[in-house]
């Protein structure tokens, strides 16, 4: 029982490998064929997908020649003209019993839904040499479906060509939503049309820089006075092609927020902006006067302050400017003051950025050991309490980084006096 078990499992194993179904024997996979571009294809390992609106359905059936056994897919699309197409088959060895490899071309008005099938060449049944599929002035820009059946695994090479298919220098136009001078940080939509291009794929450039691949249209509202903007396409047949190139005219953003800056916390700072008229500033909670050019700021975290303002032109501008607040220190938790000038005070990081600094140290009876307001290397603490050597001991801080800000920002913890 085990020795069957095996070979069953072993049976099964080869009969997967040997197969595995070609990826376009679904129609909606279809293997894209180019003007004069011969394609190695197979129909090993196939089926027939049958169904109301299956590739291989009932009104496919009525169309054709040939039974569907081992169907595969190919496409193509016309160019901008149209006309005659042929489809050659050719080098088929099939292997096996049963019908050699036949074939036929459809228009379909749907992709793949076999109800909406038209025939568009000749049909051909089980040819063991191969065949060619002629079309007869097909239409322009549009895309049929060759189906290949054999009831054998048998392979060949399929190739298009003729008046319909041959390549055409692929075209590329682009258009932009900007009708004549705007203002920047308009959002502005480029959309690109491109001719005899197949599937194609598109590349956004401004000044000579990427900003995006992808689809057809792009959208930005970063493009300034004077920017270039081009497109360029590349094809799934033939080659690519560059569009024209529009110069922007914008009216230039004149916001300006100044510059960026960086406080301690607890302080304030003067914004710097200019431009424009009817100035505006948010966030304005912590400011002077959101409405003139130059408030004063008071952020008690890092802030983000936008200016809006208006120009003649009925343009509305925007800059930004960062004010980045340093609200911390390091404190170090232990510290030996015993005289050999070495770590002989409590010396905390970056406590220079904070002028308004209030300390109050205490002992683990809660007792106040050491108070200040400024921390400069005058006022350091040196382990003692009104002039007389604190005992090794830990002790217990709270530090407000300001004495004036709103939020006073404590921080507290422990430090060590080790002799």
């Amino acid at each position: 029982m085990i020795r069957s078990t095996s070979h069953i499992i072993c049976f099964i194993l080869l009969f997967n490998i040997g197969f595995t179904q070609p990826a376009n024997d679904l129609c909606s996979n279809a293997i894209k064929i180019c003007d004069s571009n011969p394609v190695n294809g197979s129909t090993t390992g196939a089926t027939a997908q049958t169904g109301p609106n299956a590739p291989d359905g009932p009104n496919a059936g009525s169309l054709t020649c040939f039974p569907f056994e081992q169907t595969v897919w190919y496409e193509f699309t016309t160019n901008s003209t149209g006309g005659d197409v042929s489809i050659n088959i050719s080098g088929v060895v099939c292997a096996g019993i049963g019908n050699d490899i036949s074939g036929i071309l459809y228009q379909a008005g749907t992709p793949c839904d076999n109800s909406t099938y038209a025939v568009a060449s000749n049909c051909q049944a089980n040819s063991a040499v191969g065949f060619t599929l002629t079309a007869l002035g097909l239409a322009a820009n549009t895309t049929y479906y060759v189906q290949l059946s054999s009831g054998k695994d048998c392979n060949f090479d399929i190739e298009a060509m003729g008046p319909g298919i041959t390549n055409i220098p692929a075209t590329l136009v682009i258009n932009s939503s900007a009708g004549g001078t705007i203002c920047e940080q308009t959002p502005v939509t480029f959309t690109a049309n491109p001719t005899d291009c197949d599937n194609p794929i598109y590349t956004w450039i401004i000044n000579g820089i990427v900003v995006q691949t992808g689809g057809a249209t792009f959208t930005s509202s970063d493009i300034k006075n004077n920017d270039n903007v081009s497109a360029q396409i590349a094809c799934a047949c033939g080659p690519g092609a560059t569009s024209n190139t529009i110069i922007m005219s914008m009216h230039p953003n004149i916001a300006n927020a100044g510059p960026d800056q960086i406080i301690p916390f607890g302080s304030s700072t003067d914004l710097d902006g200019s431009g424009g008229m009817n100035p505006i500033w948010t966030p304005g909670n912590t400011l002077s006067d959101p409405t003139v050019y130059n408030p004063s700021a008071t952020p008690s975290i890092s802030t983000v302050y936008t200016l809006t303002v208006n120009d003649p032109n009925g343009c509305t501008f925007e800059d930004s400017v960062l004010i980045q607040v340093i609200d911390s220190i390091t404190v170090p938790n232990t510290f030996t003051p015993n005289g050999d000038g070495v770590n002989d005070t409590w010396q905390i990081l970056n406590i220079e950025n904070f002028p308004e600094v209030k300390i109050i140290v205490y002992d683990r009876w809660g007792q106040e050991v050491y108070k200040t307001i400024g921390y400069t290397p005058a006022k350091r603490w040196n382990g003692t309490n009104g002039g007389k050597q604190l005992p090794a001991s830990t002790y217990y801080y709270v530090i407000s980084l300001s004495i004036t800000a709103k939020d006073k920002k404590l921080v507290t913890g422990s430090v060590t006096i080790v002799y």
